[in-house]
C-alpha cells in the first residue's frame, strides 16, 4: 500500500496522506463527516487499505481504498459517542485451530509452525512486518483462512460492542469496483479526492455487520483495545473507563467474558494495551500515573507504578 498517515479531528474532517518520497507527504483523500471525529485506526493489512473512524455523533464510518477507489461507509454504530475503537486480529487464536492442525509459535523468528492431524502437508502460517499479519495457505471460506473483518467501539453510552463482516469481503470490494458509485455534492456527508490521476473515483461500500454487545461499565467507554498478537489460545480485549475501572473481555470460542482488575484507581481510566506476549497491561489513569499488570495464573497483579515522586 505505501506509507500513509491519518488524521481526525474536531474541525470534523478525516484527511489521509500518503508518503510520496522521504519526508514528503501528500494529502490523498479526506471526507466530511456531519460531526467531529475522535477516534482512527487502520485495519490489519489482510483487510485491504481501510481507515475505521468514531464520531462524536455515534457514527462509524469506514474508509476502503482498492483499485484506485476509494469506498466509503457509515452507520450508528452507538446512540451517543464513539470514543475509541480497535481492529480484531486477521488471525484465529490457537485453541480455535486445534481439531486442524497443531501449532507452535516461533517468538524468535515469528511464525507458526505447522503440522496437520489429516495427514496433509499445509504449509505453515507466516506473519510478516507488520503486527498481526497472518498470510493463510487456504483459500476464503476454508475453515484454516483467517477471520471475518472485526472491530470493537467504545462509546459515551457506557456500551462496547464487538462488530463482524457478514459479506465477503473480496468480492464486495470487486463488486464495488464495477459499480463505482459517486458521491452526490450536495450530500452533507463528502468524500475528497485529492490525486493526480484523474481516473480514481469515490463510491460506496456497503458491508453487513452484525454485533455483540459488552456491557458492564457505568461511565463513558475512554479505551477498547483488542489484543492483536499470536500466541494466546483465546481472544482478548481490554477496556477503560470514566467509571473509574478496567475491565479485561475473554473470548475461548463462543461468548466474550468479563474479568475485572482487581485494583482502585480512584481515577477515570483513559488508556489501556497489552504488551506483544500478552501478559502485561499498561494502563493510564486520571492521576497521571501509568500502571503496570502482570498476569499470573488467569488475575492481573499490580506490577509496577510509573510516574510517582519518590515522596510517594
Amino acid at each position: 500500500f505505501g506509507v500513509y498517515l491519518a488524521s481526525v479531528g474536531f474541525d470534523k474532517k478525516v484527511i489521509i496522506y500518503k508518503e510520496c518520497s522521504k519526508n514528503t507527504w501528500k494529502e490523498k483523500y479526506s471526507y466530511k463527516p456531519t460531526s467531529s471525529v475522535n477516534t482512527c485506526k487502520f485495519s490489519p493489512s489482510e483487510y485491504g487499505l481501510i481507515l475505521l473512524c468514531g464520531s462524536s455523533d455515534g457514527q462509524v464510518s469506514l474508509h476502503e481504498f482498492k483499485d484506485n477507489i476509494w469506498l466509503h461507509q457509515s452507520f450508528e454504530a452507538h446512540a451517543s459517542g464513539i470514543l475509541s475503537v480497535s481492529w480484531g486480529p486477521s488471525f484465529y487464536p490457537v485453541s480455535f485451530q486445534n481439531e486442524m492442525t497443531d501449532l507452535k509459535y516461533n517468538c524468535e523468528h515469528g511464525f507458526f509452525a505447522s503440522t496437520s492431524s489429516d495427514d496433509i502437508d499445509y504449509p505453515p502460517l507466516k506473519f510478516g512486518k507488520q503486527e498481526g499479519c497472518c498470510f493463510s495457505h487456504k483459500e476464503e471460506g476454508d475453515p484454516k483462512c483467517g477471520p471475518p473483518m472485526r472491530f470493537v467501539t467504545g462509546g459515551a453510552d457506557n456500551i462496547i460492542k464487538v462488530w463482524t463482516c457478514n459479506t465477503n469481503h473480496q468480492s464486495q470490494k470487486e463488486k464495488k469496483e464495477e459499480e463505482k458509485i459517486s458521491f452526490n455534492s450536495n450530500n452533507n456527508n463528502q468524500a475528497t479526492l485529492l490525486n493526480d490521476s484523474t481516473e480514481m473515483k469515490v463510491g460506496i461500500s456497503d458491508h453487513k455487520f452484525s454485533y455483540v454487545d459488552l456491557k458492564g461499565h457505568k461511565n463513558w467507554v475512554r479505551c477498547v483495545s483488542w489484543f492483536k498478537y499470536p500466541g494466546k489460545p483465546y481472544e482478548l480485549i481490554v477496556s477503560c473507563s470514566e467509571d473509574e475501572t478496567v475491565k479485561i473481555w475473554k473470548n475461548e470460542g463462543d461468548e466474550w467474558q468479563q474479568y475485572d482488575i482487581n485494583y482502585n484507581f480512584g481515577f477515570p481510566t483513559w488508556k489501556a494495551e497489552f504488551s506483544r506476549c500478552g501478559s502485561q497491561l499498561a494502563i493510564s489513569a486520571g492521576n497521571n500515573l501509568i500502571y503496570l499488570f502482570k498476569e499470573t495464573d488467569d488475575l492481573w497483579e499490580l506490577n509496577m507504578v510509573l510516574g510517582q515522586s519518590e515522596n510517594e
